[in-house]
């Protein structure tokens, strides 16, 4: 919400530099409100990604045994 002493058309009026100023701040107040919702997602993501890669560890050594279960059964065959 913008308080009606700093509108920018009222900020403009006052001076090129209370201008700039005003469209500063409020660049920064919303830079501040986009970080409040991005921070927790990144930790959020940063976490799942190290969950999947874990997984795939799991996964790929799972594959490894399986396969040297298969070429023994294979052997056994022959």
């Amino acid at each position: 919400m913008v308080e009606p002493d700093f509108a920018e058309d009222k900020l403009q009026k006052a001076s090129k530099a209370a201008h700039g100023i005003g469209k500063w701040i409020r660049a920064i107040v919303s830079y501040d409100d986009a970080m409040k919702i991005v921070t927790p997602k990144k930790i959020e993501l940063a976490k799942a990604v190290e969950m999947s890669a874990e997984a795939q560890r799991v996964w790929d050594s799972a594959k490894e045994r399986l396969a040297a279960v298969l070429a023994e059964m294979k052997r056994l065959v022959d």
